[in-house]
């Protein structure tokens, strides 16, 4: 959970849309606001990625499924950098999809930044489209 919170805190710094100090503080009201039970909370699955075949972990995910909604959102795929290429991806996005529609959603979301271009070209190519596109312009250096 803690590498979890790091990666989701490091991506609104690499994305260059907070420094160090805003991201922190937007992290955990994030955090405080998503998870108020921590990883206990309702409708949250913190998993660990193993390859069936070797049991080698080779990332995490966190999925959420809003039963009322019929709905899941996918909050982080991530693959250890070696990892990638190999199409564990894609199986882990059949694994979450398979994981939601047991859990009755209808649908399923995610969140990719604009310059992740390999991670949209993989959701673009498993069906995923954009629905929204968020835009920023700095007005000041921060």
């Amino acid at each position: 959970m803690i590498q979890l919170k790091a990666r989701y805190m490091l991506d609104r710094i690499e994305g260059n849309l907070l420094d160090d100090e805003q991201a922190r503080h937007y992290t955990e009201q994030q955090w405080h606001a998503l998870l108020p039970d921590g990883q206990a909370t309702c409708g949250h699955s913190f998993l660990n990625l193993i390859v069936a075949d070797t049991d080698e972990a080779v990332g995490s995910a966190w999925l959420f499924v809003d039963s009322e909604l019929s709905s899941a959102f996918i909050y982080e795929l991530f693959l250890d950098e070696e990892q990638r290429g190999r199409g564990l991806g894609r199986a882990s996005l059949e694994a979450l999809e398979t994981l939601a529609l047991d859990q009755g959603a209808a649908t399923l979301g995610l969140n990719v930044f604009a310059s992740n271009t390999h991670a949209r070209a993989l959701y673009e190519s498993y069906g995923f489209s954009a629905v929204s596109t968020d835009m920023i312009k700095r007005l000041r250096a921060t």
